[in-house]
């Protein structure tokens, strides 16, 4: 379907989720570390795991988090719903953990990532693993095959997720997030 291309990207994988067939793939099965790519994943155990008023707080432990993208101050608290936006708009490490951390506390430590772990599985994204609901972690890994999975689980039962990602800016009481992706503007980026 393409003419020859020259990727530098060690991995690619075009999926027609209209079609549901292949159209590229350039070691497709290589697991590679998913950086923030992981917060997709937890946006979508954040909706499945809490109500969306669940209340989430803002603790020291998560301003120790690397990277300061969600600006929180100490003891702040957003709705789930509302957290979902840092986390998303700016690639928030703070967000997920403040949502992997109000998780754990009712559940036990790690259980949120085990979450995302088991969840994969079950969606067929089998050669993917979380060890943080950030993308921090280089151990976080996924294939381009096993991410078209999720992508088309997303799309066909929680398209809110990507609609969140589409939002230019959103401001929560005396937070705004802007959302710095440059495609947003062209029809065709969804």
């Amino acid at each position: 379907v393409f003419p020859e291309v020259k990727l530098q990207a060690k991995a690619a994988y075009v999926y027609d989720l209209r079609e549901g067939k292949e159209l590229f793939a350039k070691n497709a099965d290589a697991r590679l570390p998913l950086a923030s790519v992981t917060k997709l994943i937890t946006a979508v155990m954040a909706r499945k795991l809490f109500k969306e008023d669940a209340v989430v707080e803002i603790t020291s432990r998560v301003l120790t988090t690397e990277g300061t993208t969600g600006k929180f101050r100490f003891g702040e608290k957003f709705k789930m719903k509302e957290i979902l936006y840092p986390l998303l708009l700016v690639s928030s490490n703070d967000a997920a953990e403040a949502i992997s951390q109000a998780y754990d506390a009712k559940n036990g430590k790690g259980k949120f990532v085990q979450a995302m772990n088991d969840w994969v599985n079950e969606v067929g994204a089998y050669r993917t693993y979380f060890r943080d609901a950030s993308g921090l972690s280089p151990q976080n890994i996924s294939t381009a095959r096993d991410l078209s999975i999720i992508v088309k689980w997303i799309k066909e039962n929680d398209p809110e997720i990507f609609d969140i990602t589409l939002t230019k800016s959103k401001t929560i009481r005396l937070h705004t997030w802007i959302n710095p992706t440059h495609f947003l503007s062209l029809s065709s980026y969804t």
